[in-house]
């Protein structure tokens, strides 16, 4: 029996996204070329648009999932289930088998301190603390697609915490809390556009500053999802409304800070239409959720490809490579790792559409 909504389909295709756009910053050296930054002037990214997007998908999905759960314990344990064993996975291969390729070596002036310290970027979710990696590749990095798990994993613990202080279900306290911190993400955005501008991870600045403007852009994308969620019930799905959304973010992207303004509004829409209007191409998508595995391993499967060829690579040419590398890789981590932690029942339920704007005779559930 097929799933009835296309979340996993858009979350893989932004995972291809992501793929697409790292080639050519990797490949090259620089996003000149990459079709979404042409078209929004150099303002963005299709990689960054796609981050925005998981988040925004992960906000709604991970709604549903806190109010089927019995408590925050079980909320929590699914979330770990979710999101670790496949970070211990990418990880392993990255210390086995990638570290040894790319002439990198680990911080630290022990093995003690190259222990602890690799134990602790994997606990934090974050990027393991690599130097002189991929030495003759246009751009150097181990693996820079991995900083965003951690704000992913600190936005189910925001939530959590609003459900469990009681403000979840106090729609109107949320809709402040989402009003304040997006008009806090656009002052973040036009007070420091490089930092989550095109170049993004890649920019150098103050670790604190960084992790401040992460979290200001992150925050209101992740509570408009949150709240396309919660009101469900009153947001009706009509294609001339999707239309003037993308429409709208198209010409949005050629501004400055234009995408922050209107995204969290017109891009919930439009994510929303898109992945339950009309389900398609089910058969991508039914035998297994690929895309976080695909984000995953990109970034270190791009840069070995490079490296392969060593030095400037067409960015098309490492896409097409790297992308059926990385898809297979992917599979084998949701076949080996993943699906083997998810709760039995995440497993065999199957995704139901979200009545928009209809009250549905029983509530939709979501594989999350």
């Amino acid at each position: 029996m097929p799933t009835r909504n296309n979340y996993d389909l858009l979350r893989l295709i932004l995972a291809v996204t992501v793929i697409l756009s790292h080639s050519y910053i990797l490949g090259s050296g620089s996003y000149q070329g990459e079709p979404f930054y042409v078209i929004s002037r150099g303002h963005s990214t299709g990689g960054g648009l796609a981050v925005d997007t998981f988040f925004l998908i992960s906000g709604i999905l991970i709604a549903s999932s806190w109010e089927r759960c019995k408590n925050s314990f079980e909320y929590f344990k699914k979330r770990v289930r979710r999101i670790y064993p496949a970070f211990l996975g990418v990880s392993l291969v990255s210390l086995l088998v990638v570290l040894p390729l790319s002439s990198g070596t680990i911080k630290g002036d022990s093995f003690l301190e190259k222990l602890a310290s690799s134990v602790f970027d994997v606990i934090t979710l974050r990027g393991f603390s690599i130097t002189g990696a991929f030495p003759a590749n246009p751009r150097g990095g181990f693996n820079g697609s991995l900083w965003t798990i951690r704000y992913e994993f600190g936005c189910y613990i925001c939530l959590a915490i609003l459900g469990i202080l009681g403000l979840y279900r106090r729609r109107r306290v949320l809709i402040c809390q989402f009003i304040a911190v997006y008009i806090v993400g656009i002052f973040a955005e036009w007070h420091w556009p490089g930092i989550s501008g095109p170049e993004g991870s890649f920019h150098a600045s103050s670790p604190a500053v960084q992790n401040f403007v992460h979290w200001c852009h992150f925050a209101p994308i992740y509570m408009a999802g949150m709240l396309a969620w919660i009101y469900r019930l009153r947001i009706r799905l009509d294609g001339r409304i999707a239309l003037g959304c993308l429409a709208l973010l198209c010409v949005a992207s050629a501004i400055p800070v234009g995408l922050a303004v209107v995204y969290p509004f017109a891009g919930t829409y439009l994510v929303v239409f898109a992945a339950c209007r009309k389900p398609v191409l089910q058969w991508v998508t039914r035998h297994g959720d690929l895309s976080y595995g695909t984000y995953l391993y990109a970034f270190p499967v791009q840069q070995l490809v490079i490296q392969s060829f060593g030095g400037k690579v067409n960015p098309l040419v490492v896409f097409a490579i790297a992308t059926p590398l990385t898809l297979s890789l992917a599979a084998g981590s949701w076949f080996v790792i993943e699906r083997r932690f998810l709760h039995r029942k995440q497993l065999q339920t199957r995704k139901l559409p979200v009545e928009y704007g209809v009250k549905p005779k029983a509530t939709p559930h979501f594989v999350s």
